[in-house]
């Protein structure tokens, strides 16, 4: 488990247009994304952080705001992003 107070954890399939989609937007709104420590998980290549994280779609993010867990499963985009992420 990872000892950060805060941190987001983006996992993508390289074959999913969603999470190419998603890694533009996260791009996008790379302020809020800097605002925490940022890792990208290929879930073919680490499937084992997949099943750590219990990942069964992609994209899905999932953040730590140093209280609590949220996760987001599918496609996120502008505020909807931003409102997951609490960057106002």
């Amino acid at each position: 488990m990872l000892s950060l107070l805060s941190f987001l954890l983006f996992f993508y399939d390289e074959s999913c247009a969603a999470c190419h989609r998603q890694g533009e937007e996260l791009v996008r709104h790379r302020e809020c994304v800097q605002k925490q420590s940022f890792y990208a998980v290929d879930v073919r290549r680490q499937p084992e952080y997949a099943r750590q994280w219990r990942v069964y779609f992609t994209p899905t993010l999932i953040y730590f705001d140093g209280q609590s867990y949220h996760r987001a499963e599918g496609l996120m985009l502008g505020q909807d992003l931003r409102r997951f992420l609490r960057c106002y």
